[in-house]
């Protein structure tokens, strides 16, 4: 049987790489596709981008409870840093660390979704059973912007221009 050729929205975020382990045996993925905003500074959920184009946005994640999806991330053997934390919720502690099933009770007891799903945290995926081999990353400055803690990863052995 012949899949349908796709394009899929790639923050390179766990949202976005847990819906390609959903889609990935239906569809032939030939382009991962990150959008931007107007500034090109931040990138952006895909629904909105891809009507401006003419596109249709499946998205295979909606909807559904973020502690079925969090554990179903666990269990997929990829792996996630945290590189944003909303301060309100967690601290720049948080930044860097992988999710793990052992921050579940911890998000808990601090009031987070533990998907981030309000926004109280963001993810890089650094490894996947879908990539050929993990990325590698090294950390950078954390800072704080619109009240939220940001860790910059910089590729393994990349010049850095500070």
């Amino acid at each position: 049987m012949t899949r349908p050729t796709a394009a899929v929205s790639w923050s390179g975020g766990k949202d976005s790489c847990a819906a390609l382990h959903r889609i990935h045996h239906q569809y032939h993925v030939t382009s991962m596709v990150t959008m931007f905003d107007e500034g090109a500074a931040r990138s952006r959920w895909a629904e909105r981008m891809c009507a401006a184009s003419g596109l249709t946005a499946v998205e295979p994640l909606w909807g559904e409870s973020t502690d079925a999806l969090f554990d179903e991330w666990i269990a997929s053997g990829a792996d996630a840093l945290i590189v944003t934390a909303r301060a309100e919720f967690l601290d720049d502690t948080w930044l860097g660390r992988s999710l793990s099933a052992g921050m579940a009770a911890e998000f808990a007891r601090l009031g987070v979704d533990k998907c981030g799903g309000r926004g109280e945290y963001h993810t890089v995926v650094v490894g996947t059973p879908l990539f050929s081999s993990p990325l590698a990353l090294e950390r950078g400055d954390v800072v704080q912007h619109s009240g939220c803690w940001a860790l910059d990863l910089i590729p393994r052995d990349a010049p850095v221009d500070r």
